[in-house]
């Protein structure tokens, strides 16, 4: 994988992941109607679909189920990033995916404080 891809790859994934994450977030704070919220979820499909039906398929895979294992298996995930066997790209995904993982629990972090105070009020 020829480094501009690489980038690419790594930006357009983290659209994807940002899209879905404010979709689901304005859907259940009532801030988009039923046919917007799709079509914010149809935009991170979109980018989806164009990386899992092309040439880096394999890259794009790998990285989107790091992110699983991160929020899933941290234990595991870091045991596999220590581990030798990874090549460069497989080692930035791991490394790009804690990251997304960090931010996802930070905001899922907020968001609880948000509902906790909503509910002292």
């Amino acid at each position: 994988m020829e480094r501009e891809h690489e980038e690419a790859m790594r930006t357009e994934f983290v659209a994807a992941d940002r899209l879905n994450a404010k979709a689901f977030r304005d859907h259940y704070a009532g801030r988009c109607t039923e046919t917007e919220f799709q079509q914010q979820i149809e935009q991170g499909a979109e980018i989806d679909d164009r990386w899992v039906t092309g040439p880096y398929r394999e890259q794009w895979i790998f990285l989107r189920n790091a992110c699983d294992g991160w929020h899933l298996n941290p234990e595991r995930m870091q045991r596999e990033l220590a581990a030798d066997g990874l090549d460069d790209v497989q080692r930035r995904s791991l490394e790009q995916a804690q990251e997304i993982e960090q931010d996802r629990a930070s905001r899922r972090q907020q968001l609880l404080r948000q509902y906790e105070r909503s509910r002292q009020r």
